[in-house]
């Protein structure tokens, strides 16, 4: 957290944090409300690497692309560039919502993308919002901005190339393997 205090000072921190909090808790309403639940075949295809819990609760929805951008107050609390956008993501999770772009499911391994959003959703259970935001944050810092290099998405990305070489793992012992190293 020192790297991105210092860069942002301890008011800006605290304010980029509670909005941050606020943002992923509007955003996970929203996407609760309009999401389904995972089909049977989802559920069986995670099974080995999600526990029940996990699977039970989220709701994913579709959307034709991600919605661009933090708020205003949030992208200047932080000192980020006037332009933060995000709509290139594939999906984002938002606690126990994962919204998934409909571009990417053409395009890309839609299993891949829902099982790269449920690490998060699994980071979020372990770690809670304020500290899955902070470590996102501070992680982002740290890497210059690069959204490939943040410690929780190498996680899950590190995860979802296992996944999609056919590697069977639980995925929370994992998050604690990595929090041990």
């Amino acid at each position: 957290m020192g790297a991105l205090r210092r860069w942002l000072g301890r008011t800006a921190m605290e304010v980029a944090a509670v909005g941050g909090i606020a943002w992923v808790q509007l955003r996970r309403r929203r996407y609760r409300r309009r999401g389904r639940s995972l089909t049977s075949e989802e559920r069986s295809s995670l099974a080995t690497f999600f526990d029940e819990a996990l699977l039970d609760s989220v709701r994913v929805c579709e959307v034709p692309r991600i919605e661009p951008g933090l708020p205003v107050w949030v992208i200047r609390a932080l000192r980020l560039p006037a332009s933060v956008d995000i709509s290139f993501a594939s999906g984002m999770a938002f606690v126990d919502a994962v919204v998934i772009s409909d571009a990417a499911r053409r395009r890309e391994n839609p299993a891949a993308i829902l099982f790269h959003e449920l690490v998060h959703c699994a980071q979020f259970r372990e770690l809670g919002v304020y500290r899955f935001l902070r470590r996102y944050l501070v992680g982002w810092a740290a890497a210059g901005f690069n959204y490939f290099a943040i410690p929780l998405e190498e996680q899950a990305y590190e995860l979802q190339d296992r996944f999609e070489a056919g590697e069977s793992f639980d995925v929370r012992q994992e998050l604690r393997r990595f929090d041990a190293a």
